[in-house]
C-alpha cells in the first residue's frame, strides 16, 4: 500500500474534477467580495447607487459561496468516506489472503493493536490532506493574482514567502515523521503490555508478579511520555515558525503598502485591499502547513501497516465447485524446515478414502505440523504429494474437502449458530441436534426450553465444553476429510469413548484423521502412524504396533486410558 493506491487518481479522475471544479468555484466566489469591496471604498464618494448595487451583489454571492463552500466539504468528506471503506477492505483483504507463516510472522508482538490505530489514522486522512493541498494553492494563486492588480511588488514579496514557507514545512516535517513513528512504537508497547497482562493474569496473580509488570508499565509509559513531548515540542515549533512567518509577512505588507499610500503609488481602496487580501494569502499558507503534518502522519501509518502487512494482490474466489479426493493421498519423502529448524525429515505416508488414521507420539514429533501440511495450511520445503496418483502443486486446492479442529483454534462465545458458520453455510439443523444430544450440550444450550437454542450465549462455559461446541462445528460441515487435533483434551474418557464409536459407526465412508494422546481410544483405527523426532517410527495397526513396536508399546503402556 502506498499513498498513491490511496487517492488513486486514474481511477477516480471524475471524482478529482469535479472536487476541484468545486474548489475553484468556492475560491473564486471567496475571492470576488474581496474585490467588490475594494471598488466599494473607492466608490464612497462617488455614488451612492453604486454602493447599494455592490452591497447587494455581495449579499448574493456570500449566501452563494456559503452553499457552495457547504457542497465542496460535502464532496470532500463522501470521497473520504469512500476511501476510507476501500482502505480498511484492503486490509481485511491482505490479512485473509496470508498464508500460516505469514499471518504468524504479523501476530508476533500483538501488532494488530497497530494495524486498528494505524487503519484508522490512513482512512480519515488519506484524501484530505490532498483536497486541503489544492484548495491552499488555488486560493493563494487567485489571491496573488488580485493581489497583482493592486501591486507587482507585493505580489513578489508573496511569492517568495509561500516558496520560503513551503521548504521550511517540508524540512521539518522529516523529523516531525521520526517523532510520530518513535510515538507510535512507544505506543505499541503499551498496546503490547495490556494483551500481555490479560493474557497471564491468572498466572501473574497466582505468583505475586504485580510489581515486575508495574515497573515494565511505568517504564513503557514513560517512555511514552518522552516520545509523546518530543513529537509535541516539535509540532509546537513548527506551528512557532509558521505563525513568525506569516506575522512577519502581514507586518511588512502593511509596511509597504503605507509607503505605497505615502507615495501615491496605491489609492486607500487598495490598501485596505490588501489588508483583506492578507486572509486569502495568510490562510493557504496556514492549510498547506496543516496538509504537510496530515500527510506525515499518513505517510508513518502507511508505512507501519506495510510492515506489518504482506502485499497479496490475489482474488478471494469462492469455490463454487469441491474438487474430491477420489481414492487416496501420498505424501513422499516430505521434508519441513522453520527458522532453520528441520521439523519433519523425509515422511512418506499413504492415505486412503475412508480410512480411520491416527497420528501419535510424543510431544514436538511433527504430528500438528504434518497435519497443517496435508490440508494445505503450509507448504512442504521438499518432497511430493499426489492426489489420486497426480501430483499436487498445493494441497491448498482441496481445502473444501477438509474439516478441521486444530488445537489452538478458539470459538465465538456469542453462541453456537456463529460457530457453525465459522465453518460453513451449509449446515442440517437436525444433525446438529443429534450432535448436541451426543455431546452432552442439550442443558448448556437450553434446548428443551428454548426453541432458539442455537442462539444461546456461550458465555463462561469451560473448557470441555468449548471443545464439544468445536466438535460438532468440525462434523456439521460435513466433509469428505475431517481431522481432529488432540480432540480428547478437556474431555473425559467416557465421552471420548462415546464419541469415538459415533465416528466409527455413523461416518464410515469419510477419512478421519487424528492427532490424540490417548492411545486407547484410536485402538479400532485402520492405520496408526508413530512419530518420533520429526520421522516416521511405524505404521500399523494397533495390534500390529503393540507386537512389533517397543516404542509404540512403551507410549501406549504411559497413556492408557489417558493416564499419563
Amino acid at each position: 500500500m502506498n499513498y498513491g493506491d490511496l487517492i488513486n487518481v486514474k481511477k477516480n479522475i471524475g471524482k478529482w474534477i469535479k472536487i476541484t471544479i468545486f474548489i475553484m468555484i468556492s475560491s473564486f466566489l471567496y475571492l470576488i467580495p474581496l474585490k467588490l469591496v475594494e471598488v466599494m471604498i473607492d466608490n464612497t464618494q462617488k455614488s451612492v447607487t453604486s454602493i447599494l448595487t455592490i452591497g447587494i451583489i455581495l449579499l448574493v454571492i456570500y449566501v452563494v459561496s456559503s452553499y457552495i463552500g457547504a457542497l465542496v466539504d460535502y464532496y470532500i468528506d463522501s470521497f473520504s468516506f469512500e476511501t476510507s471503506n476501500q482502505v480498511r477492505i484492503k486490509v481485511f483483504h491482505n490479512i485473509l489472503n496470508l498464508n500460516k507463516e505469514q499471518f504468524s510472522e504479523i501476530i508476533k508482538g500483538d501488532s494488530f493493536g497497530s494495524l486498528i490505530e494505524d487503519t484508522k489514522i490512513v482512512s480519515e486522512s488519506s484524501i484530505k490532506p490532498i483536497c486541503l493541498l489544492i484548495k491552499s494553492g488555488i486560493s493563494f494563486v487567485g489571491g496573488l493574482i488580485l493581489v497583482s492588480s493592486v501591486s507587482p511588488i507585493i505580489t513578489i514579496v508573496l511569492l517568495i514567502v509561500g516558496i520560503c514557507a513551503s521548504l521550511i514545512n517540508k524540512h521539518m516535517s522529516k523529523k516531525y515523521q521520526e517523532h510520530i513513528y518513535e510515538t507510535r512504537e512507544s505506543s505499541d508497547k503499551i498496546w503490547n503490555l495490556l494483551n500481555e497482562i490479560s493474557y497471564h493474569f491468572l498466572t501473574i496473580k497466582l505468583n505475586r508478579r504485580e510489581n515486575y509488570f508495574m515497573n515494565k508499565a511505568k517504564q513503557d509509559s514513560n517512555n511514552y511520555l518522552i516520545n509523546e513531548r518530543k513529537e509535541d515540542i516539535h509540532n509546537k515549533k513548527m506551528y512557532a515558525i509558521d505563525t513568525i512567518i506569516f506575522m512577519g509577512t502581514i507586518g511588512i505588507l502593511y509596511s509597504i503598502t503605507s509607503l505605497l499610500v505615502y507615495y501615491n503609488k496605491m489609492s486607500m481602496g487598495g490598501l485596505v485591499a490588501i489588508m483583506m487580501y492578507n486572509s486569502i494569502l495568510i490562510d493557504p499558507l496556514l492549510e498547506f502547513s496543516q496538509m504537510v503534518k496530515e500527510y506525515t502522519k499518513t505517510k508513518v501509518s502507511i508505512g507501519r501497516i506495510n510492515k506489518y502487512m504482506i502485499a497479496n494482490d490475489t482474488e478471494i474466489v469462492e469455490r463454487k465447485d469441491v474438487k474430491h479426493i477420489r481414492k487416496c493421498i501420498k505424501i513422499k519423502e516430505i521434508c519441513y524446515r522453520y527458522d532453520n529448524k528441520l521439523i519433519l525429515n523425509n515422511i512418506t505416508i499413504s492415505i486412503n478414502v475412508g480410512e480411520k488414521v491416527a497420528i501419535v507420539g510424543e510431544s514436538g514429533a511433527g504430528k500438528t505440523t504434518l497435519l497443517y501440511i496435508l490440508c494445505g495450511l503450509i507448504k512442504q520445503s521438499s518432497g511430493k504429494i499426489y492426489v489420486d496418483d497426480k501430483i499436487c502443486t498445493s494441497m491448498e486446492e482441496y481445502l473444501d474437502t477438509f474439516s478441521v479442529l486444530l488445537q489452538e483454534s478458539k470459538i465465538y462465545n456469542t453462541n453456537l449458530k456463529d460457530n457453525l458458520y465459522l465453518y460453513t453455510d451449509d449446515w442440517d439443523k437436525e444433525r446438529v441436534s443429534d450432535y448436541i444430544s451426543l455431546f452432552e450440550l442439550k442443558e448448556l444450550l437450553e434446548m428443551s426450553t428454548n426453541p432458539e437454542y442455537l442462539q444461546t450465549k456461550l458465555n463462561n462455559i469451560s473448557g470441555g465444553e468449548e471443545k464439544r461446541v468445536r466438535l460438532i462445528s468440525v462434523l456439521a460441515k460435513n466433509s469428505d476429510i475431517i481431522c481432529l487435533d488432540e480432540f480428547s483434551n478437556s474431555l473425559d474418557n467416557n465421552l471420548c469413548n462415546k464419541m469415538i464409536n459415533f465416528i466409527l459407526k455413523n461416518f464410515a465412508d469419510k477419512t478421519f484423521i487424528v492427532i490424540d494422546h490417548r492411545l486407547n481410544l484410536v485402538e479400532k483405527f485402520d492405520k496408526i502412524i508413530v512419530m518420533r523426532n520429526g520421522k516416521i517410527e511405524h505404521i500399523g495397526t494397533h495390534s500390529e504396533l503393540i507386537n512389533r513396536s517397543s516404542y509404540y508399546r512403551k507410549l501406549y503402556d504411559s497413556r492408557e486410558n489417558g493416564n499419563a
